[in-house]
């Protein structure tokens, strides 16, 4: 299996926990190979991650993209948002020539079980396969141009049929629409991602891509907001939120956070304390930030509706404030 993450040095402790489940979860695959395109981490992180390689009996891959910023065809992000997550979009360039197929998998994760059915699942007539994300602002489709009725997926994790990504030439696709976009985009390269190559993805059960924040939503609530989501039969969604395959830390609710709620935080803690990074001190949020953000995700469970209301304001805000980027 060939997996790929992206990150700098602010997300390095991240991703070594991430990176920590990926193996733990995976011993008994005899092919697992790591390539990490980095985008600025220092000597002594990158060392620290092929201890924890190594302590697998693993070998990780470090690809060097610092130089992300002085690509010509980026000159038209003007820095509105961490300019690390379009490294995704260079796995074709990237990554070695001989690699037909990558796991892409964010840092933000945890790996909890085998991966194998994933990577080798069959993609058909589609180049990648991702998990819908339901709860996304219509007001976000509205803007980037994509029906209102049309599947939204999340970029957290993509398998990728490279040989048809180089062929189709589906970065430079993705890199010209967002250029059309780029005033109205929230999401930046997954907003881009949907709106350029949405008939050629294919859906992956959820449980491949679970957002710890949906532990709040009922199935019922989901395809009342998003009718779309009916392609994802109800036992396949409560399965995924009962065993996940790979969980992944969306929203601000987020288990590094000093002061956190997230249900999930022990779990993340006792990866955490088995890497290099164990005793990392905690990054600093607003309590009250946390604690509000906590009470609207229980608000959920009981009216789904405010919640997405509330949801609606601050995406509203951000357009008039001309705010249009997720640091």
């Amino acid at each position: 299996m060939n997996i790929v993450y992206v990150a700098n040095e602010a997300y390095v402790s991240i991703l070594g926990t991430s990176l920590y489940s990926l193996y733990e979860n995976n011993k008994t695959e005899a092919l697992l190979d790591v390539y990490l395109i980095q985008t600025g981490i220092s000597e002594k992180s990158i060392k620290l991650l092929k201890s924890l390689a190594d302590s697998f009996a693993r070998s990780i891959s470090i690809i060097n993209f610092e130089d992300i910023k002085q690509r010509k065809e980026l000159d038209f992000l003007e820095n509105k948002f961490d300019i690390s997550v379009m490294a995704r979009l260079f796995v074709d360039e990237l990554l070695p020539k001989h690699l037909d197929r990558v796991l892409y998998i964010d840092c933000d994760t945890l790996v909890l079980r085998s991966v194998h059915k994933l990577f080798y699942m069959e993609l058909g007539d589609k180049t990648i396969a991702a998990v819908p994300e339901p709860t996304i602002n219509l007001m976000v489709k509205e803007k980037i141009g994509i029906a209102l009725s049309q599947m939204y997926f999340n970029s957290g994790v993509l398998l990728i049929d490279l040989n048809k990504y180089r062929e189709k030439k589906f970065r430079q696709r993705v890199l010209a629409y967002y250029d059309n976009i780029k005033e109205s985009s929230v999401f930046s390269d997954q907003d881009a991602i949907n709106g350029a190559l949405c008939h050629h993805i294919k859906v992956l059960s959820p449980r491949y891509n679970f957002f710890a924040n949906y532990r709040y939503w009922s199935y019922e609530a989901l395809i009342k907001y998003s009718p779309s989501y009916r392609i994802i039969p109800r036992r396949v969604y409560e399965s995924a939120k009962k065993n996940p395959v790979i969980l992944h830390f969306a929203g601000d609710e987020r288990p590094w956070y000093e002061g956190n709620f997230n249900p999930y935080r022990k779990l993340y803690k006792s990866y955490q304390s088995k890497t290099p990074w164990k005793g990392k001190k905690a990054k600093s949020k607003s309590r009250l930030y946390l604690g509000l953000y906590h009470i609207m995700n229980v608000m959920t469970l009981l009216c789904p509706k405010l919640r997405i209301k509330i949801s609606d304001e601050y995406i509203k805000r951000m357009f008039n404030d001309n705010k249009l980027w997720i640091q």
